[in-house]
């Protein structure tokens, strides 16, 4: 569901990977005007997913989608697995030995497996966590199959732009901090050509929907 401000009317739809923590803490900022905390509430962390979550694509209403001006950030797909797999397996080890059962090796299931295996057999990981399958989800999955339904879509080298956009349509000045950053250096011009065609025929929805660089 889209982060929603009401004055001005703007909605901001996240796809986890393309900047979505970062940019979250900035709309909440937006529509609460202080920075948001972390907290307990009932016994669970409350965290700024749980305060804006990330789901399949609903379209408003025609005319109530009408009123607002509609945006996004898109990632390439390539870019954006190998920053899933970066951060997601390697970082806080989602498919770590302690998380992998016997039965799960019997499927074919490799403890923290190498980018080539974990693309090789994203099904049979995304099957394993809820996690992993909520961050491979194509932009599709999150934005819809109809780009024309955003007023602007930016790109993750356009953050800026789109800061200083959110700025002056809503008045408000803030930093966009990076909240998911990873020290790891493996880079899409790294991966085989074999291995990064594999990635783009399973997000072949992506790319004939969206216009990526």
């Amino acid at each position: 569901m889209p982060v929603i401000l009401s004055e001005p009317k703007i909605t901001y739809t996240a796809v986890p990977k393309n900047a979505c923590t970062s940019l979250k803490f900035a709309f909440y900022f937006l529509q609460n005007g202080e920075a948001f905390e972390p907290s307990i509430k009932n016994g669970k962390p409350f965290h700024i997913h749980t305060c804006y979550p990330s789901a399949a694509f609903k379209p408003k209403n025609p005319a109530v989608a009408a009123e607002y001006w509609k945006t996004a950030v898109l990632r390439e797909p390539v870019h954006r697995l190998l920053s899933c797999y970066v951060n997601r397996v390697l970082n806080l080890g989602e498919l770590d030995a302690a998380m992998i059962s016997a039965e799960d090796l019997e499927k074919g299931a490799t403890p923290r497996p190498s980018f080539a295996e974990f693309v090789e057999k994203m099904d049979l990981y995304r099957s394993l966590s809820s996690s992993i399958k909520h961050h491979t989800e194509p932009h599709v999955f999150f934005l819809g199959n109809d780009a024309g339904y955003y007023d602007r879509l930016f790109k993750m080298n356009e953050l800026e732009v789109f800061r200083a956009e959110l700025i002056a349509r809503t008045g408000k000045d803030f930093v966009l901090q990076r909240e998911q950053g990873s020290g790891n250096k493996m880079k899409v011009q790294d991966l085989s050509a074999g291995l990064v065609q594999n990635i783009k025929d399973s997000y072949k929805a992506d790319y004939d929907t969206f216009s990526f660089q």
